[in-house]
């Protein structure tokens, strides 16, 4: 009994150290930690003796085992998380793992995951995905290039799964402790996306694609030639479709305005080329849509989310 226990919490421990690789969400770092305690409690009950040393080492590791999971599970309550943040680490996990298999049904799936956490973003990363692949064309950008660029825009707000929804939903500014939160989230995307072979060209765009030429972005502030390509167009893409989008703290600037401030901020912090570029293709808005560009035309997701992420 002592030995199916002890497999059982190693295996679960070890799959939520996996989530946790990928997540990097402290609840499912706790979980990993508490259950590969548990499992060592039971090899200590089975081998050690009472009353020695390996008696309160069993005691000391089943306490543990339950304290660390419980603790952090508070904590996470106290910054305004709650177990939502458990069932997008595990959804994460389960993606990545479909995604040598079925790339385009995973990708959708996350998509819709992320969208549903904030109802603002929905349809936000498809357009960016479509607008990034248009800039691209127009660019003339090699077709891996483009490919991998295209990724990044449709996952590039993936880093917020598992961030506290009351900062993601906030309706006024963000106090500078929440902001820096917020601006973890390219980071964490790209902890993500590197764990998954087919996305990792795709990797260094979700994280730098909020870092300006001036390096006034986050998070890692570096400057113009160094931004990756891929990552200034999605930059480019994401700042036109956040502009021209309604979102909880603000309303939508029209067209003209939105022009106005990228002219504004081309050559400074967003690269003129891609600036130049994204307004060509919105002036061809009229023509027929290319096949690559079409992939990521908005569209409705109907699926049925797996029961932990249905609250």
């Amino acid at each position: 009994m002592a030995f199916i226990a002890t497999l059982f919490l190693a295996v679960a421990g070890w799959r939520f150290y996996r989530t946790y690789a990928i997540a990097r969400t402290p609840a499912t770092g706790a979980l990993a930690a508490g259950l590969l305690l548990l499992a060592e409690a039971q090899v200590i009950m089975a081998f050690g003796e009472v009353w020695h040393l390996s008696w309160w080492a069993y005691h000391g590791a089943m306490l543990c085992g339950f304290a660390i999971p419980i603790g952090a599970i508070g904590w996470a309550y106290r910054r305004g998380s709650n177990l939502n943040e458990i069932g997008d680490g595990l959804f994460v996990r389960d993606a990545f793992a479909k995604i040598e298999r079925s790339f385009p049904e995973a990708i959708s799936d996350l998509i819709a995951v992320i969208e549903q956490k904030d109802p603002y973003l929905r349809g936000h990363m498809r357009r960016v995905g479509e607008l990034t692949v248009r800039i691209a064309e127009a660019m003339d950008l090699p077709a891996e290039t483009a490919r991998a660029a295209s990724h990044a825009a449709l996952l590039h707000d993936i880093g917020k799964l598992g961030l506290p929804e009351p900062i993601l939903h906030k309706s006024c500014n963000l106090s500078p402790d929440e902001f820096d939160i917020l601006k973890t989230h390219p980071e964490r995307g790209y902890r993500m996306v590197i764990q998954a072979p087919a996305l990792q060209p795709a990797a260094p765009a979700v994280r730098w694609h909020h870092e300006r030429l001036d390096g006034s972005g986050y998070p890692d502030r570096i400057r113009e030639s160094a931004i990756p390509i891929g990552a200034r167009i999605v930059a480019v893409a994401d700042v036109w479709d956040a502009l021209t989008s309604d979102r909880v703290y603000r309303r939508a600037v029209s067209p003209a305005a939105a022009r106005e401030i990228l002219l504004a901020e081309s050559g400074v912090k967003l690269d003129a080329q891609c600036v130049n570029a994204l307004l060509t293709v919105l002036d061809r808005a009229s023509e027929p849509v290319s096949p690559m560009a079409a992939r990521f035309a908005p569209r409705p997701v109907e699926r049925t989310l797996p029961s932990y992420l249905a609250s």
